[in-house]
């Protein structure tokens, strides 16, 4: 900061990771340079399938349920550490402490419990989506293979890695990564509908050289 002035460019590119003087003339951040490519009525049909799979299959109750036991025993183990004298005497209290165990819970007990609860979580929704894709791909081979492309065309408008590292997708990921459900996808009309012809295999194929190429361009970045 020569002179004590402030160089905005410098601090957003810092910020953003991206060049302002090669932004363009409206001077906004570049993510990336892709064009995003809005999806086709055949995919927002597969999509809207997908979306009324978790319905029909009644993910959202539960995923209610999953939370309601997860605040009910987190609450729990919440008040007893807040009320109990083994607790308190552990950090040398004389007596039960409400606020030794606050932060009894918040410190020690809380991260490791919902880290649990997090995983459990994401383990679960990554399999309804599993199911809610089977769900559309069944209705019909039109909408499986809309339900592929939109697939494929979510991760490179958003520049998503298509093949996320199994470890980080265990770990963080609500959703499977596009290259593990468009094959999950692939092996439903494989079952319901046969062998693809020769002319969707080779586009699948393809696409997948696609996805590949994509994600590691991703990582070199």
């Amino acid at each position: 900061f020569a002179g004590g002035e402030v160089d905005i460019d410098h601090v957003q590119e810092a910020i953003t990771g991206a060049d302002y003087k090669d932004a363009g003339n409206d001077r906004q951040p570049l993510w990336h340079r892709d064009t995003t490519v809005p999806m086709s009525d055949g995919e927002v049909l597969a999509i809207l399938g997908h979306e009324l799979g978790h319905s029909a299959m009644h993910h959202v109750e539960l995923k209610v349920a999953d939370l309601s036991v997860s605040s009910f025993v987190g609450f729990a183990l919440w008040g007893w550490m807040a009320t109990s004298p083994l607790v308190s005497s552990a950090f040398a209290f004389a007596e039960s402490s409400i606020h030794c165990g606050v932060f009894a819970f918040d410190h020690i007990a809380g991260p490791p419990l919902e880290g649990i609860f997090n995983f459990i979580g994401n383990t679960i929704a990554r399999h309804h989506e599993y199911q809610a894709d089977a769900y559309s791909a069944k209705i019909s081979k039109a909408y499986a293979t809309n339900l592929q492309s939109s697939l494929a065309n979510l991760a490179v408008s958003s520049n998503e890695d298509p093949d996320t590292p199994f470890f980080w997708e265990m770990l963080h990921n609500s959703h499977p990564s596009v290259a593990k459900r468009w094959a999950a996808v692939e092996e439903v009309k494989r079952q319901v509908y046969g062998n693809t012809s020769v002319l969707i295999q080779d586009a699948a194929l393809r696409r997948g050289q696609g996805l590949a190429a994509a994600g590691n361009r991703l990582r070199k970045q």
